[in-house]
This record gives C-alpha cells, structure tokens and sequence, in this order.
C-alpha cells in the first residue's frame, strides 16, 4: 500500500521546511506536494495526518520574513485551520526540526491511524 504523510498547519507553521527534512531522513523516496482538499483521492493511501502548530507570535514573525503573504493571514489561519481536525499526531515547529521528523517517523512506522482519514476509509 502507497503511504502518506500529511502535514496540516497554518500558512508559515514549518509545513515545507519538516516536509524537506523528511524526505532527506525517509529510507524511500517521498514527494511533497502542498495539498489542501485532497480528501478522496487519500482513499487507496495509508495516510498519516499530522497537525503542524506554531506559536502566533512565530507565525508573524516568519510571514513578515517570507514577505509574500498578506500580513495577518497566518494568524487567520492558525485560528481556523485546525478546528474540527482528528489527526494522527500533532506536533510543535518550535520543537525543531529534528525533533519534529523523528516524532513523525515514529508515529509513522507505528501504523497506528486514528485520524478522520483512517476512520473514514476503514
């Protein structure tokens, strides 16, 4: 079975820069392809969804340092973008990148699913 790994968070949470440390750490080649509605094509996948959090303060700061995004609009994600989400495993982009990718690989090779993605296709 395919696998995959989601990683969900606000715009400037550390989405691509976990996703780029991952792949460099994955025994198998992987792709990151940034995603938002791709519900039912995850279908025939083994899918782990992981909540990417980032402090709102950190948020802005990284936002204002990208400088190609509206001002604000990581804040209005934050707020929303996790509301209602039964994911996998959460994790913190204040924790660090190395330690982000191993708790994810972890939860990976776990096979352990409880997200809205493995409930729903079970």
């Amino acid at each position: 079975m395919s696998q995959i790994i989601f990683l969900h968070g606000a715009s400037s949470s550390g989405k691509s820069t976990i996703a780029q440390a991952l792949q460099q750490k994955m025994a198998k080649p992987c792709w990151h392809i940034s995603i938002d509605h791709l519900h039912d094509l995850f279908r025939r996948f083994d899918v782990l969804f992981a909540a990417v959090h980032c402090p709102v303060p950190e948020l802005n700061a990284r936002e204002r340092l990208r400088g190609d995004r509206p001002e604000g609009s990581a804040q209005r994600d934050q707020s929303m973008i996790h509301a209602g989400r039964v994911y996998d495993i959460e994790i913190d982009s204040m924790d660090g990148i190395e330690a982000n990718v191993q708790t994810i690989l972890q939860a990976w090779r776990s096979d352990l699913r409880q997200s809205e993605f493995s409930q729903s296709f079970a």
